[in-house]
Formats: structure tokens, sequence, C-alpha cells
């Protein structure tokens, strides 16, 4: 048997790891709930009644995912 790469794994796992933060933030309705307007990160916890430590995480983890985009004004 061939040796694994231990990169391929971690790839592997970062895949996971996406594929979860993309699942959970449709469960959340999060594009809807943003919309092409935006919205502030209280509007949204208040809209999908998730906890804004949890959803600050989420939310930061889909902009380098390229599935939302920050406006810090």
């Amino acid at each position: 048997m061939d040796k694994v790469d231990p990169r391929e794994i971690l790839e592997l796992g970062q895949y996971v790891w996406m594929a979860r933060t993309l699942m959970a933030s449709v469960e959340l309705d999060i594009y809807s709930t943003v919309g092409e307007n935006g919205a502030t990160l209280e509007e949204v916890a208040q809209v999908t009644k998730a906890s804004e430590r949890g959803l600050s995480g989420l939310l930061n983890a889909l902009i380098p995912m390229g599935l939302l985009t920050r406006d810090d004004e």
C-alpha cells in the first residue's frame, strides 16, 4: 500500500468543513436574510434566532469561501 500524504488528509478535512459550513448557512437561510442589500450581524441573528457569537463565526467562514462579502462601513 502506498503511503498517504498527510496534506491530502487535511485537504479532505477542509472539504468536509466547507460542506458543513455551506449546509449550516442554507439551513439558517442566511442568503435570503442578507439579500442584496445586506444586513448586520444583529439583524441576521434576530431573523435566524441564532446566537450572535456562533453566527459571527459562520458568516466569517463564508467570506473566504466566496459566498458572502463584508461591508465594514
